[in-house]
């Protein structure tokens, strides 16, 4: 589990990041939410998903330039637990 891009609450934000890394044209998506949805998603559920992926976009962004700016090696983080990287991060 990627616990920094999870969320609690808002299943459309883990749907746009998949997709933002792993899903590239049109067919995808459209085979990617009719696996979620088990149905083809109705207007709002895709209005949903497509808001939510450029905002996902911008947190990702957000949340590199917070660790370009902690001045911690990335390599120092890499085995680091759940609680210990929450730490690095403050």
């Amino acid at each position: 589990i990627d616990w920094e891009t999870s969320t609690q609450d808002y299943f459309y934000v883990d749907l746009a990041v998949y997709a933002n890394f792993y899903i590239y044209d049109r067919d995808q998506i459209e085979a990617f939410l009719k696996t979620y949805f088990k149905r083809n998603p109705a207007k709002l559920e895709r209005a949903k998903f497509e808001v939510m992926r450029p905002l996902a976009h911008a947190l990702h962004a957000l949340w590199m330039v917070h660790i370009a700016n902690l001045h911690v090696e990335p390599a120092n983080m890499i085995n680091l637990n759940y609680n210990e990287f929450q730490a690095q991060l403050r």
